[in-house]
């Protein structure tokens, strides 16, 4: 089976052209930038993260390190999740951009 791969995340500052000096959490606020494109850019990159995370601890030799890495992986799992389940939930919403009719 092939395995489908999230297009790459955004720098929604650019995407959006936000003016200088506005950060994100105020364009989120304001409506400029969609809660749902900043959910989506976090599972990309919580996506890009865990499988360099993988591929690092693979190549792991040192004890330590190893626990370290899978300690990680661990934690971005549960944070992944998360993020994943609250998309989920959104999909739902009719009001939220992630509906999708039918």
């Amino acid at each position: 089976m092939k395995k489908i791969v999230p297009d790459p995340p955004e720098d929604l500052h650019a995407k959006f052209q936000l003016p200088p000096g506005q950060s994100l959490s105020t364009a989120i606020l304001e409506g400029a930038v969609p809660i749902e494109e900043v959910l989506m850019n976090v599972c990309h990159f919580m996506f890009i993260a865990y499988t360099d995370g993988y591929h690092a601890q693979e190549l792991a030799t040192e004890g330590d390190l190893k626990q370290l890495q899978a300690s990680s992986l661990q934690h971005l799992t549960v944070a992944w999740g998360q993020v994943d389940a609250l998309v989920g939930a959104l999909k739902q919403v009719p009001a939220s951009g992630f509906s999708q009719p039918g």
